[in-house]
């Protein structure tokens, strides 16, 4: 199935706006219709300014919208070829023979053109960014966040255990004090965004009934 996805795929405008209604439904669900949902895209557009992390992966409705079969086309000839792809086989198996069923299916399948990265810099942020979002939510959110440094690298990985001292599980620091003993916040989190280029480090609360956003930030 997968060697005939890659050698004859089949794209066509009826697939192509089945596809885009099941997105479009996804972001309705996950996004426009989920309370805090838009958090995420809130954030990223106002930590990047230049990068292209500033728009979110699932896009806008006028993106889906605006797009077009030969662009789902492009997209795919551009970047389903066999030097951005890996192959993964697990299970009870035989390698001899399983090597052999690889080169069968798959080693006519073409490589596609050198695939050039954003090699876009963020500028480093100088000063504070902050703004109020108004949405149909019953309590409000503080969410934060910092730039963090790249996946892969020794730091990324202090901070994942970071978020784990922070937030993970009922016995982590945030929680105790902020929602526990304090009771500032219904729920509070803290969690690194690592990509590819540096990313964010994200900290997030809702706020208790009748407190208010800047105890909650303090």
């Amino acid at each position: 199935m997968e060697s005939e996805r890659l050698l004859h795929p089949i794209i066509g405008q009826k697939g192509v706006d089945t596809q885009n209604e099941v997105v479009k439904e996804e972001k309705r669900q996950r996004v426009d219709n989920q309370p805090y949902g838009s958090f995420q895209a809130e954030i990223m557009k106002r930590a990047y300014t230049e990068h292209p992390y500033q728009w979110t992966p699932i896009g806008s409705m006028a993106d889906l919208d605006a797009a077009e079969e030969k662009d789902y086309v492009n997209f795919y000839k551009k970047f389903y070829v066999p030097n951005n792809a890996c192959l993964s086989i697990a299970g009870d198996l035989d390698i001899k023979e399983t090597k052999t069923m690889i080169a069968a299916y798959f080693s006519e399948i073409p490589k596609g053109a050198e695939i050039v990265r954003p090699s876009i810099v963020e500028p480093a942020k100088t000063a504070q960014v902050r703004d109020t979002i108004y949405d149909n939510i019953q309590l409000p959110g503080v969410m934060m966040a910092f730039h963090s440094p790249a996946l892969g690298t020794d730091d990324a990985y202090a901070m994942d255990m970071l978020s784990m001292i922070l937030s993970q599980g009922s016995s982590s620091r945030l929680n105790k004090r902020i929602v526990e003993e304090e009771q500032k916040a219904v729920y509070v989190g803290a969690f690194p965004f690592p990509l590819e280029d540096p990313g964010i480090f994200i900290a997030l609360s809702i706020a208790n009934s009748g407190v208010q956003p800047d105890e909650v930030e303090t």
